[in-house]
């Protein structure tokens, strides 16, 4: 297993376990605002694949730059 593709199954099980803790505690699914700063480059390659994850998964939060 590559490192690149250990790192996808270590995030998918770190959202995973937000989503049982929230569940344990009665909790709904995230809503609300999320800005950020971040360079037009990181935006670019970094940021771009990481808010269209976001909107899959919580598509209550509105992120903005």
């Amino acid at each position: 297993m590559g490192s690149h593709q250990f790192k996808q199954y270590a995030d998918k099980m770190f959202r995973l376990s937000q989503k049982a803790i929230m569940a344990a505690n009665g909790e709904e699914e995230l809503a609300g605002t999320l800005a950020t700063g971040v360079k037009e480059s990181q935006c670019t390659y970094r940021f771009l694949p990481i808010h269209k994850e976001l909107k899959a998964e919580s598509p209550n939060v509105l992120a903005c730059l």
